[in-house]
Formats: structure tokens, sequence, C-alpha cells
């Protein structure tokens, strides 16, 4: 059942068979019932709290029903503290080393879960680790959501907007590379950089929206051209300038307004726009959170990129994206910083760059502009603007006799070609104080066709992140299990090593306390766990310790293999977003979704259908 039919079976619900006695639901609020009902589904089942007492994975059913949301994860797990617990005889510490594992962004519900640890078969204390701190550079850029829409409205009219939708792509631009083999620039030294990219030579996607899961049944082809949507005068373009005579001009040497003959001859105008490349949308933007989603995919997909949308760095900024690149991957990007350096160095050796090869030239005729060596994040528009001329002829009573109509396709430089004789005819256009007016208000600067970069610098420069902290790396193989093993199985199981252990996970208040009790505390084949915040931590007790073998233990934590429920999908009628549980539970969503309605309304036949609904296993 998809949301479209999900939709349908809830308005039957609540109609009485679509009698329109509850005709006033917005998709939007089914949504939102659909999404609640969906979540109340989940726990019903996760847990003992339904009339069969029976929780996930206690009867067929049960499992049956969350199957879809069956997920895993695993990855490293990292030092957090150390604890001295109790100073012995001979200078010999008890030491209890507590590690974390980050939980998946999307988790909701554990299900079980073993640690990797790294262990020798005699358990005696020889497994030698260093303590490393892991440093991520990165470099971060922002954007306002804003920045993606397009909204026209007609001149004159700012309360009627007739053009709604979206960029389709974000691109990453400039940069540099180096020459030698070590991968470092020296921006003081001409000699260490290869090419510098200006928009022609570095150009990486950063977002698309179609390749990165956003879809339309609406319109299947996406992105498209604005001359292939709305219908009418809107199929063609977007007027952006009105009607507007031009005074005082002079056209194949006659004067516009002018009497010749006993005919009179005028002169209008009008500007259209239309979009190369844009993604529909409707008047309540009912997409946006579709076009969020895909912006959020592109981080999750894309190699050493993370996007934040409005929460970041302990701060909230509505409509605001974040992006961070990892140098390590990202490595052409350049900081206005280093290229004002490379553009000093340039200048001082009357070098230049030519921005279309990006090559060095031993010459001033390229750039020495820092900002066309600096990255940035583009959000370009890719426009055409048209320019209709009307030349009418009235006779001497007033009456209109003809009209001529000239069309003008505007090049990346305006409107600059000529048709019949209209030489200079734009110029004096564009100068007109109801066309600059127009202009202010459409927010355009020129009549220029072709892609318009506009450029979102970094957010602040290159920095250090240490998104992990420090991890325990084991020092020169001392533990038993070398990679031959792996190796000798096509490298399965290589990237994560160690031997499984499960978790035994206790309360907060019970560590220090079963950090004594001889049959519950942590041992060489005990690991035990809490769940903290958005992470698990991992305790490992270490006895007997003394100050020469500090860096020695018997177990060493390694990494962790989570199974757990995922979250639910947030359904969305208008983004064409489904519910992920299995099809055999869609039915029972939508009756909990109908009495959730009829409760809310009063309405007397929510006993009766509870009733029904508490029959479902």
């Amino acid at each position: 059942m998809n949301i479209q039919k999900m939709h349908i079976a809830v308005q039957q619900g609540v109609d009485k068979i679509n009698s329109l006695q509850a005709d006033s639901l917005l998709t939007q609020e089914i949504d939102l019932e659909l999404n609640k009902s969906i979540m109340r589904f989940v726990n019903l089942k996760y847990g003992r709290n339904n009339m069969y007492r029976q929780g996930f994975e206690q009867s067929q059913k049960r499992i049956d029903d969350l199957r879809s949301l069956v997920s895993s994860s695993e990855d490293f797990v990292f030092f957090k503290e150390r604890r001295v617990l109790s100073n012995n005889f001979g200078n010999k510490f008890d030491l209890l080393y507590v590690d974390k594992f980050v939980l998946p962004n999307n988790y909701l519900y554990h299900i079980n879960s073993y640690c990797n640890v790294l262990q020798n078969p005699s358990c005696d204390r020889s497994v030698k680790f260093k303590l490393e701190r892991i440093s991520e550079f990165k470099m971060v850029f922002s954007f306002k959501l804003s920045q993606l829409r397009i909204a026209h409205t007609r001149p004159n009219a700012p309360e009627i907007v007739y053009l709604h939708g979206w960029i389709p792509k974000i691109d990453i631009i400039g940069g540099m590379t180096p020459s030698n083999s070590d991968g470092e620039i020296d921006f003081s030294n001409v000699a260490t950089v290869d090419e510098v990219g200006g928009r022609q030579v570095f150009t990486k996607n950063l977002w698309n929206a179609v390749e990165y899961g956003y879809t339309d049944a609406a319109y299947p082809n996406l992105p498209m051209s604005s001359l292939n949507w709305g219908s009418g005068g809107n199929q063609q373009a977007f007027q952006v300038i009105p009607l507007t005579s031009v005074p005082e001009a002079t056209i194949d040497n006659l004067n516009i307004s002018s009497i010749t003959g006993g005919f009179l001859t005028t002169f209008d105008a009008k500007v259209l726009k239309m979009y190369n490349a844009f993604i529909p949308d409707t008047a309540n933007w009912d997409r946006e959170q579709a076009i969020i989603d895909s912006i959020l995919e592109a981080g999750n997909s894309n190699p050493g990129v993370d996007i934040f949308y409005e929460e970041y760095d302990g701060q909230t900024q509505e409509e605001k994206f974040t992006v961070e690149l990892d140098l390590n991957i990202w490595n052409f990007l350049t900081t206005p910083e280093q290229a004002g350096q490379f553009a000093e160095t340039l200048n001082s050796l009357g070098k230049s760059v030519n921005l279309e090869t990006g090559a060095i030239l031993n010459d001033t005729t390229g750039s020495q502009n820092a900002q066309d060596f600096t990255s940035f994040l583009n959000i370009a528009v890719d426009t055409r603007y048209d320019g209709n001329v009307f030349q009418k002829t009235y006779g001497s009573a007033g009456n209109l006799i003809s009209t001529v109509q000239n069309d003008d396709q505007a090049t990346a430089d305006g409107l600059t070609e000529t048709h019949a004789g209209l030489s200079n005819f734009w110029e004096l256009f564009e100068n007109q104080p109801a066309v600059q007016a127009a202009m202010n208000e459409a927010n355009i600067e020129n009549f220029n066709s072709g892609i318009v970069n506009r450029h979102n610098f970094p957010s602040f420069n290159m920095f250090e992140l240490n998104t992990s902290g420090l991890k325990r790396y084991i020092v020169n193989e001392t533990w038993t299990i070398s990679d031959t093993l792996y190796e000798s199985v096509d490298s399965i199981g290589k990237d994560f090593p160690g031997i499984s252990r499960p978790i035994k996970y206790i309360q907060h208040d019970d560590i220090l306390g079963l950090m004594y009790d001889p049959f519950n505390k942590p041992t060489d084949s005990r690991i035990l766990g809490v769940f903290d915040s958005n992470t698990i931590l991992v305790y490992t007790l270490i006895k007997n310790v003394t100050q020469d073998t500090a860096d020695l233990v018997s177990i060493l934590p390694y990494s962790v293999k989570l199974k757990y429920l995922k979250k639910p999908a947030q359904v969305d009628y208008n983004a064409n977003i489904n519910c992920d549980l299995p099809q055999h539970t869609h039915e029972e969503i939508v009756a909990m979704t109908v009495s959730s309605i009829l409760e809310g309304i009063n309405d007397p036949r929510y006993k009766s259908h509870m009733s029904e609904l508490m029959k479902n296993e």
C-alpha cells in the first residue's frame, strides 16, 4: 500500500465510505496522524505493552511486523577516559578503561551488540597499545535553503507568484593541485603548484537532486526547462519586465512617439525570463522536505562530506545548511588566506593564471585575483532572457493600423543582438525608471543569459576537527591472530579485527559497585556497557598494572557490531515518501490512524472502531 492508497483508506475510514462528513482533512494532517500511528505501532510491537504481552522476536508475527527496520552498524570504539580504581601493594594499580561507540543517526531501539577485542589466548597482559588522536582537516561552507528557491511574481503584483521551483544542483568550484608527489603545496612557492582552478578547471558536484533520491511522479523527467512547465502564456516564459515605452529614442531615423506623414509610430518592449533547468513545486512548497532530504542524502553518500541542517556545533539557525568537506578527500580546496598568499606570490614574480586551462603563465596576461583561486560553494542559476519589441503604427484618427513584433534572445552578454535596425535600443530601454524599478523588484542585475554563478565562500577556513578523539591502536601486532588469517579468506573481517565478545549492559549507578563484584565485574571474557546519550560506553578492567606496563593490557576493545531497529520513514504524500514497514502492517496502521482521528473529532464510532482494532495481534 503506497502513501496515496493509505490516504484514500484513511479518508474512507473517517468519512463513512466517502460520505464527506469529514472532508476537510488536509494531506499534511493525514501525514501527521499516519506518522504518529507508525511510531505507536513500532512501540507496541517492540515492547510488551500490548494485549498479547509479546515483544519483538517473541513470536513470528512480531518478527515479521518489524523486519524491515532491522539494521546493522559496525565501527571503531574510541578512547573516552581511564580511571584509577585502587593503588595496590608494590605500586600496582587497577585501571578501568572506558571506550565509546557512537550510535548511528537513525538508531531507534537496541536488538543486540558485541565488541571485537584484541586478546591473546593466554589472557596475559601482552597486548601493547598506543594512544593517538585522529585528526580530520575540514573546510566548512554554509548556505540557506532560500538560495535554492525559484519564485517569480507578476510585475507590479508581488502578491501573485506564478512560478515556484528549486535549483537542482550545487557544485564546489575552484582550487589547486600540487606538482610534487608528497601532495603538499607551499603557497609562497609557485613551483609546488601544478594547476590552479577557476570555474573551468575544478568543478566537483556536491549535490544533484535526482542523483540523491529526489523523485516526483508528476514530473518524471527532471530537471526540466520552464518552457515545458505550466500552461498557456506561462508555458513559454515568465514576464519580469512589463511593456514599457522608450521615449526620445531614434530607431531607423524615426523618432519614437513621433508623427510622420500623418501616422503615429510607437515602440514598446518587455522582457521574458525562463529557466533552462529547475524542479517545479507548488505554491505551498510541498516538495521542500523532499529537497532537504535529498541534500542530506548527499552528505550520507558522498565520500568526505557531512551535511547538517539547522543544527550545527551546538547552534540552531533556521533553514541553514552547513557542509563539512574532508580535505583528505577534497584535497584540491583552497581557503581565501591560501589563495591570497598565492596571489601575492604571483604578483611579486610577475606571473598569472590562465583560468581557462589552469596553467601558470610567465606574464601578467592572466589573473592575479585571489578570488579566482579560492574554492567556493556555487548555487548556479541557468536562465535565459527574451526581449519582445512591438512597433505599433496608428492612423490620424488614432486607430491601430499594424503591429510588428521583433524578438531578441539575450546572449551571455545580455540583450545586445539587433533586429530590424534596433541598435542602442536595449541600453535606452534598461535606463528607463520603470524598467529599473522592475529589475530591482525582481532582483535582476542584467539580462545575461546562461549560467550565473552565485558564490558562497567558506564560512570559516580549514580547521582541525577531532570528531573521534583518541583511539587505542595496537602496536607491532602484539596479539596472536595476524593479517594472514584474513588474507587467506579474501580479507573478510580485516577492517574490524578481533575476537567477538558479548556486551553485558548495566545501569549507570551500578558501574563502580560491580568493579568489586567477583561474579559481575569486567573480565577478559565479560565486557560491560551502558548507553550514554548517543554513545555506548564499553568498560574493561585491567588489574595490577605498574608504571612500566601501563601500555599493556590483556584485552583491547577495538570495534562494536550493533544490530538495531532504525527509525521508520516519515511518510509524506506530496513528496511521495511511502511507509517502509512491511506491506501486511499498513492496514493496521491505517486503522490506528482512523481511530486517532475519530477520537479527535469526537465521533461516536470511536469506541466500536477501537474494539475492532484491539482484535489485531
